[in-house]
């Protein structure tokens, strides 16, 4: 069973997760990178909603943005690829678990998730891009953000 404070491996993912990482590469399309912070299209746990509320208020994102956020309601934590809940598990632990892959850089190198910090700009890496670009695919092609395929991973031949 998974908890929270586990980083969820990728084989688990499901549509919570890849939906949050084609979210997030657009916002690092449209504006150069991806902000850490107070985001009302992110499901926020109570903690994560208080700290970014408290230290990165207005991120960079797209100017027609909602002001308002909220507090996520618990029903709504991740769901996993084999139908589990990781109770209290918000978009930015998704987050967490795609920078403790590789996906993410940020100034001065590979973003972990101790990165994940209000005001820290994210960026994808070679891995996150590809997977980006297989997600995409998927997309573009019928498929659903809830059952993109376990894939094997470029350049390494491991499965995600």
């Amino acid at each position: 069973m998974t908890k929270l404070d586990d980083y969820v491996p990728m084989h688990l993912w499901a549509k919570d997760h890849w939906s949050m990482l084609a979210y997030a590469e657009t916002v690092m399309v449209d504006l150069g990178g991806f902000q850490v912070g107070n985001d009302c299209r992110m499901r926020q746990g109570r903690r994560n909603f208080r700290v970014m509320h408290e230290l990165c208020f207005k991120p960079r994102r797209i100017k027609n943005l909602p002001k308002m956020s909220m507090v996520m309601e618990i029903k709504h934590s991740t769901r996993l690829k084999d139908g589990t809940i990781v109770e209290g598990h918000d978009d930015w632990h998704c987050i967490q678990d795609m920078a403790a892959c590789g996906f993410f850089t940020i100034s001065g190198g590979t973003a972990t998730p101790e990165h994940i910090e209000p005001g820290v700009i994210l960026h994808l890496s070679p891995l996150g891009r590809s997977i980006c670009n297989m997600l995409r695919l998927h997309k573009a092609s019928g498929g659903n953000f809830g059952d993109f395929p376990t894939l094997p991973l470029p350049a390494t031949g491991a499965t995600i």
